[in-house]
């Protein structure tokens, strides 16, 4: 009977752990904004759900910022030879808000900090995700041109694309009219629910995502990258961004709000306002 009842607490916090994980990774994501705007010659493969990614943002170096995202890999054909592309969707970030390394951050975008954490900075919020995304897109690059690339990793090197007209790209898509949800979990690792290999149950945890705001129109940020390794193994990177629609116009409440409170892990919420997020 014990093990039964250990087996049900074990399948109830998987299924607890995917839900939410699934949640997380599709709030952001813009689909209409990529398939409306892909170049004609890309070939996409579908969506998936990638394992999460540690950075740490130059300013809170030891900082363990981790970010859940969705790829999208396609084949531009549009090369010769045919290139490797990826969309990228990014979900939610999640820092430890106990971390002696984290306090300056939690400190700058969590005004009420250590005490009150019923508002966050969402300007200062849009200027560290800008990082994160770069972060991110320099990661995947690195990856890809590490485990996917070779025996063709040749054609992803700077002296092959000298011009960069037609290297690896990543394309990112957001709403470009957008506020964020924040999430603090305050739960101990005696929780049934605790899953040391899941960071949504982590203790401690803050959690951020981005939530898509009402536009009159599909307005999106798309930031395009274009990345290339060098003769030194150092990658090169350049980026476009481009407004597809329209800003924010009026002050407006986003499309979605939080994801339910889960009082298992004594989590708390918050939604900011909407701002831009595309430069004009």
């Amino acid at each position: 009977m014990k093990n039964s009842k250990l087996n049900f607490i074990c399948l109830y916090c998987a299924f607890i752990s995917f839900f939410f994980l699934i949640t997380y990774n599709s709030y952001s994501q813009t689909p209409d904004c990529f398939n409306a705007n892909r170049p004609p010659g890309v070939i996409c493969f579908g969506w998936s759900s990638e394992p999460p990614l540690e950075i740490e943002l130059d300013a809170f170096p030891g900082c363990k910022i981790m970010i859940t995202y969705s790829v999208n890999s396609c084949l531009n054909n549009n090369c010769v030879p045919a290139k490797v592309t990826k969309e990228i969707s990014i979900g939610s970030i999640h820092w430890d808000w106990e971390d002696p390394n984290c306090s300056a951050f939690s400190v700058d975008v969590i005004p009420g900090y250590p005490n009150n954490f019923g508002s966050i900075d969402e300007v200062k919020l849009m200027q560290y995700f800008a990082e994160i995304k770069d972060k991110l897109a320099l990661e995947i690059f690195i990856k890809f041109y590490d485990n996917e690339a070779p025996p063709n990793q040749d054609i992803y090197d700077c002296s092959h694309w000298a011009s960069m007209t037609c290297p690896f790209m990543i394309t990112m898509s957001e709403a470009a009219c957008q506020g964020y949800c924040h999430k603090q979990i305050l739960s101990n690792e005696d929780s049934p629910l605790f899953d040391p290999n899941n960071p949504l149950t982590w203790q401690y945890k803050a959690i951020v995502y981005p939530l898509p705001c009402y536009s009159s129109e599909l307005s999106c940020c798309l930031k395009t990258y274009k990345m290339c390794m060098d003769e030194n193994g150092v990658p090169v990177v350049t980026f476009t961004t481009d407004l597809i629609g329209s800003n924010c116009s009026e002050l407006i409440m986003p499309v979605l709000s939080c994801s339910p409170v889960r009082p298992q892990f004594n989590e708390s919420s918050g939604v900011t306002e909407c701002h831009n997020i595309c430069p004009n």
